[in-house]
């Protein structure tokens, strides 16, 4: 199966509770194909979290090298 996804695409998450919750980062490249969920529940854009405090939860593991 072949995705029509852009290959660059990645959810990252900080590992940082706040309010018993957890911040869900999207790479620029989910853009437009998440603008649904991340609209639904409230996302905004940031600035891109620190690469020493940051993992991939699912996608392309390059997107660390992209950031701060």
């Amino acid at each position: 199966m072949k995705s029509e996804d852009p290959s660059d695409m990645a959810l990252l998450s900080d590992d940082e509770y706040q309010n018993e919750r957890i911040c869900i980062y999207f790479s620029p490249a989910c853009s437009p194909s998440c603008d649904v969920i991340i609209r639904f529940y409230g996302g905004a854009p940031c600035a891109p979290p620190l690469r020493e405090e940051s993992f991939v939860l699912s996608g392309d593991e390059d997107v660390l090298d992209e950031l701060r």
